[in-house]
């Protein structure tokens, strides 16, 4: 990673504190990639660029939206986002 948080792009530093957040490795969220930690690794130190189906990806294993990443604030987008997922749980579940 880059040596100074301050330098990292601000998209890069909403994935690694989400990560982080959620207690994942980064072997553990490659997981979602079908590959390995070394491709997490890459994106969190720059020298990958995301394309747009990995960013689709990375909010799945990272259970937020897409906007996420990009958003000043997105918590009332991850609230909906959690509200969405709860009730298609429930509807699984209804009899």
């Amino acid at each position: 990673m880059k040596e100074n948080i301050k330098d990292v792009d601000p998209v890069i530093r909403r994935i690694i504190h989400r990560r982080n957040e959620l207690g994942l490795t980064q072997a553990a969220l490659a997981y979602y990639f079908d590959k390995d930690q070394c491709f997490i690794s890459r994106i969190e130190n720059q020298t990958h660029t995301l394309t747009p189906e990995e960013y689709r990806i990375m909010a799945k294993a990272l259970r937020v939206t897409p906007s996420y990443f990009f958003e000043d604030n997105s918590s009332e987008s991850d609230l909906d986002y959690c509200l969405n997922a709860l009730q298609e749980i429930i509807e699984k579940f209804r009899p």
